[in-house]
């Protein structure tokens, strides 16, 4: 809770962190990746940056690294089109800011839709089990959009507000529901259910966190290095 949202981490499950400033983790992910292949322990590492960040030179560096290592890292490119305020349309080169520029380091590349979670999952089995089998480091970019601003404060006035109302037509999780519910998945009943249990659950969450006491100005140099 010191740093807010980008800098979450649970080494218990296996989720390494992430930094403010965004890419500067990707070295990271590559040293995950050469710490699995050096144990053998069969993991993969899934790293997630957006379509700015992989403008940035250390995500093309951490790249060639991966590639002539043959390390098990699955680059996961979340393409929402904005690096904050910047269309990669006008800023980038290519339409496809992570797939087309994986050839370049010899791994294979998906593109696929965000608001289609199957395909999203289809997708990214094949390439884990590409990467599992020891080919190296593969490529996921996932078109997406932004719905809301970077930060609360943004009012998005770099982007067209029909395109984004148009966006909101495209939920990934209403279009999961509607195929879960027409092949007989789930009913609206069990739908309702998990409704109410994430509600809760959330709600508990909240009230466990407004119920903490502040942090002790004491710990405020806990985890660091110097």
């Amino acid at each position: 809770g010191r740093g807010g949202v980008n800098h979450i981490a649970r080494l218990d499950k296996g989720v390494i962190g992430t930094a403010g400033s965004l890419g500067v983790d990707t070295e990271v992910a590559i040293g995950a990746g050469l710490s699995a292949k050096y144990l053998e322990n069969d993991r993969i590492v899934y790293l997630y940056n957006g379509d700015g960040t992989h403008s940035r030179g250390n995500v093309h560096e951490a790249m060639n690294m991966a590639a002539i290592w043959k390390l098990p890292v699955l680059f996961i490119c979340d393409d929402n089109q904005y690096a904050i305020s910047a269309n990669h349309a006008t800023t980038i080169s290519v339409p496809n800011p992570a797939a087309d520029r994986a050839a370049g380091y010899g791994m294979p590349a998906k593109i696929v839709q965000g608001d289609d979670p199957l395909g999203i999952y289809e997708a990214a089995k094949e390439l884990t089990d590409y990467i599992r089998a020891g080919n190296g480091p593969a490529v996921l970019e996932i078109k997406c959009y932004r719905w809301r601003g970077h930060f609360e404060g943004d009012q998005c006035a770099y982007r067209d507000k029909s395109v984004t109302e148009e966006a909101y037509k495209r939920d990934c999780v209403a279009a999961l529901e509607k195929y879960v519910l027409e092949n007989g998945v789930l009913s609206a009943d069990d739908i309702e259910l998990m409704r109410r249990e994430i509600a809760l659950e959330l709600d508990q969450a909240v009230e466990f966190a407004e119920n903490s006491p502040e942090p002790d100005p004491d710990h405020i140099f806990d985890g660091l290095y110097a």
